[in-house]
């Protein structure tokens, strides 16, 4: 019994130890830890939440810096062209409808650009055509066609790179040259703009004759095109002349700067005729094209006139019959001409410095709500500038605007960096 007793008192004692070491513990535990919910008695329903008083520990930093995408660049870029930088085309052979039995073409054509037209500059122009007048419709039906006669002459800028393309559904091979070249580019715009003189006449001069009436259509046109070969860093460059005009359903090259298009259709007998229709004098004309990737573009400029005459009589004997001469002339001046070409490409590209760099633009976050961007910038620049500047955005909308730089050597390309906040 004893025994038991001694036993039993001795398990009181180290249960009572133990209850003591757990409780100091849990006691040490709540005193070490942070109170992870409020006490009941504060958190009552119907009432707040209170937010814990003690607040946690933080780390303050005095700056972030993070890497982010290259910003764009948007470049413009110009040219002026001087007479060194033109190239008068030889005067185009004419297309003529001829007569049975009439191996020389009766008309008259003088004229063109540059010495082709009797000038020392190129940018001079002027042109001469004359067409005859013979019947060719008896009793009000046609016997032959109408005798038509259309020269067109061409002002081109130099040919720095050309090509060749040929059309397998037309069967047509089209020539197509720069002189104007954009090395990077995402999207662009090329504006030309010039100033030009013109004056044209018309004037028609008929015989006596057995006729009954005499008709005469004219056409003097200045017309411009930009040749545009762009996409040449794809597998599929594209090759076009732009703008595109339809004249009687058929698309033309180019726009018209000036066009005088007129019929005359008169009953014998008939008055000659002339008359001033183009008096144009410092007039400014300007055209406007996109195009992608990288491109060269090249200036051609065209004047042309087309005549077409046809006469009638009541005997067909008198079929073929010179009745009179039509003609028409003109001249004028192009000057001021200037290519200009707007385009965004990424700031920095490792197509123009050849190597990427991952750190090409960086921002840095401080106190005070600054952010300061570093941003690294690459431009290819081509000879046939003359000048260009830059403005780049980074992604605050912050600007950075470079100055004038004169291109007076080769082709190259300009490495630096732009800070800004």
């Amino acid at each position: 019994m004893k025994l038991k007793h001694r036993f039993a008192a001795r398990i009181r004692t180290i249960l009572m130890a133990t209850v003591t070491t757990v409780a100091i513990l849990l006691l040490g535990s709540l005193i070490v830890q942070q109170p992870i919910f409020p006490a009941f008695e504060e958190w009552n329903e119907g009432r707040e939440r209170q937010a814990p008083t003690q607040a946690l520990a933080t780390t303050r930093l005095s700056s972030y810096t993070d890497r982010l995408a290259s910003p764009p660049m948007y470049v413009d870029a110009w040219r002026t062209y001087g007479p060194d930088d033109l190239v008068a085309q030889e005067p185009a052979m004419p297309e003529a409808v001829g007569y049975p039995n009439d191996p020389s073409l009766p008309y008259v054509y003088q004229g063109g650009f540059g010495h082709y037209g009797g000038f020392d500059d190129p940018r001079e122009f002027f042109m001469r055509v004359e067409a005859p007048i013979d019947i060719n419709y008896v009793d009000g039906r046609q016997v032959i066609s109408d005798r038509a006669i259309i020269y067109l002459d061409r002002l081109d800028s130099e040919h720095l790179e050309e090509w060749e393309w040929y059309d397998p559904i037309t069967g047509i091979t089209y020539y197509y040259f720069g002189s104007f070249f954009v090395p990077v580019c995402l999207q662009g715009e090329v504006t030309l703009s010039f100033k030009y003189d013109m004056r044209a006449w018309v004037w028609l001069k008929p015989y006596r004759g057995p006729y009954t009436w005499i008709s005469v259509e004219y056409v003097i046109y200045l017309r411009v095109a930009l040749c545009i070969i762009d996409r040449l860093d794809t597998s599929e460059p594209d090759f076009q002349w732009v703008p595109r005009e339809y004249v009687n359903g058929l698309p033309v090259e180019g726009v018209t700067v000036k066009e005088y298009h007129q019929y005359f259709n008169q009953p014998a007998p008939v008055e000659e005729l002339e008359e001033l229709v183009i008096d144009i004098a410092g007039r400014t004309f300007w055209v406007r094209w996109n195009f992608t990737g990288r491109t060269w573009i090249g200036i051609r400029w065209a004047i042309g006139i087309g005549i077409r005459t046809a006469a009638s009589s009541n005997d067909e004997e008198n079929l073929l019959t010179r009745v009179g001469w039509a003609g028409a002339n003109m001249t004028g001046r192009l000057w001021d001409i200037k290519l200009k070409c707007d385009w965004c490409k990424p700031a920095f590209t490792a197509e123009e410095v050849g190597y990427t760099s991952p750190d090409n633009h960086t921002a840095t976050a401080g106190r005070g709500h600054v952010v300061r961007h570093k941003i690294n910038y690459t431009i290819m620049y081509s000879a046939t500038w003359d000048a260009f500047n830059f403005t780049i955005g980074p992604s605050d909308y912050a600007r950075y605007k470079s100055p004038i730089y004169e291109v007076s050597h080769g082709p190259s390309t300009a490495l630096s960096s732009a800070c800004s906040r």
